[in-house]
């Protein structure tokens, strides 16, 4: 949207663009109040409203620091105008690129249909960790215009009642099925996070033989929270009854995924290696973006990272593109005062994605750019931090920069989520 108000206002440059972009989001939010449905006002057809209620605000049209009248007129017509058809039940802005949508009727088939059609992508570095009642998890990605949702699913047609996360996609068919944590009302948890895909799957499938269902990755905590009452009777589901692909588009990335699930009283890890899904059941609860399932930790728990001189992470049988493996060991050094509320929160602000421009050498973060791995040393990661950096200081929303887009902590006993979105501090509490 930036861009496209940007060129109707004829600026140029970016000099002005946290300037535009907040007279975007105010004018967004106007809307919002006004009436307009959400899916309008982000439709790429609103943009010409949304530049002249900017050019009004920000006196350079005839509003004069006001609204004009004819934004006024259009934003009524808008208001007046109805989403057709739309899947969910209802849909509600919270704050700037986060919306709190209800489903209570999802569409199993249009997602299967549309994973193999489409080969959607979620590209993360993300951190997830249990300690007792309590589990958190980072979901770390672009700084960019895409918005996340709060997805709602109440007890329906078989499937049990369930809260989380959704992001990347605007078909709101889809939404609910691109879950990228959530908790139901049975008290299951589960994550996914990528990993390197050089030891795991290579042809888009893990199976070589006939099981019940083929499922996409990105489907597969949509399904756990619909499905399950336990975290056990869910990794045992997926390894002897699924067939799990990853999209073609996320493999040529290089990477796929694995999934943490975990309940009141056991976590397990799921893990696809070629044809076969290993299922782990966890005394170590945390996982970041490297297979855990073949990896030999040191005595301390911890694995070697570039800054440990005279080791390499290939001791521990990382894989050269692995990452996170410093946020791996900061929940390892931090994770026996992450048994409160409070004290997992502290843990997850200490994971936070942007802790990697501010000095605090991860350099695994940066694997895979100019030729980097977990075995570089680390005076070799020094431009390519310099830059991260540099665009991190100047960022806009232009997904060239990763921040933390969302931080979840989850009470499993009382079936509650608090989380904080856009590093911005709030912290938002729900319950099922």
């Amino acid at each position: 949207m930036l861009e496209k108000v940007k060129t109707m206002l004829g600026i140029t440059g970016t000099y002005q663009d946290a300037t535009i972009q907040g007279y975007i989001d105010e004018v967004k939010q106007f809307l919002l109040d006004g009436g307009v449905d959400a899916s309008i006002v982000n439709a790429d057809s609103s943009a010409g409203v949304i530049a002249r209620g900017v050019a009004d605000l920000w006196n350079y049209g005839s509003g004069q620091g006001r609204f004009s009248k004819y934004f006024l007129q259009r934003v009524t017509q808008l208001a007046l105008k109805k989403a057709s058809n739309e899947p969910y039940s209802t849909l509600n802005f919270v704050k700037n690129y986060l919306y709190e949508i209800v489903y209570d009727n999802i569409d199993y088939e249009y997602a299967y249909a549309y994973m193999k059609e489409k080969q959607p992508i979620i590209e993360s570095g993300c951190s997830s960790v249990r300690n007792g009642n309590w589990y958190g998890r980072n979901f770390d990605w672009k700084y960019d215009e895409n918005a996340e949702f709060i997805v709602r699913t109440p007890r329906a047609n078989g499937r049990y009642g369930s809260i989380g996360f959704a992001s990347n996609t605007t078909d709101y068919k889809l939404v609910p099925f691109m879950m990228l944590d959530g908790i139901n009302e049975c008290g299951v948890v589960a994550n996914t996070n990528v990993v390197p895909a050089d030891k795991g799957i290579t042809s888009g499938t893990t199976a070589k033989i006939s099981k019940e269902i083929e499922i996409c990755s990105l489907m597969l905590v949509r399904y756990i929270l619909d499905h399950f009452v336990t975290a056990k009777e869910a990794a045992e589901y997926i390894e002897n009854h699924m067939s799990v692909y990853v999209p073609t588009t996320l493999l040529d990335l290089g990477y796929e995924t694995h999934l943490m699930i975990a309940d009141e009283a056991d976590t397990y890890l799921v893990e696809f290696y070629g044809d076969e899904t290993v299922v782990t059941r966890m005394d170590k609860p945390y996982m970041t973006n490297f297979y855990l399932s073949d990896v030999t930790l040191n005595a301390d728990g911890t694995v070697y990272t570039p800054a440990d001189e005279g080791h390499s992470a290939s001791e521990n049988n990382i894989s050269a593109n692995g990452s996170g493996l410093e946020r791996y060991n900061l929940i390892v050094e931090n994770y026996s005062s992450s048994d409160t509320q409070a004290g997992m929160r502290e843990l997850m602000n200490k994971l936070k994605f942007t802790k990697a421009y501010e000095g605090a050498e991860w350099f695994t973060e940066f694997v895979g750019i100019n030729g980097l791995t977990v075995d570089s040393e680390p005076d070799d990661f020094a431009d390519v931090v310099a830059l991260a950096e540099k665009l991190y200081q100047y960022r806009i929303r232009n997904g060239k920069t990763w921040f933390t887009v969302h931080s979840a902590v989850y009470d499993i006993e009382n079936r509650k989520v608090s989380v904080i979105v856009q590093e911005d501090g709030e912290v938002l509490n729900y319950e099922l």
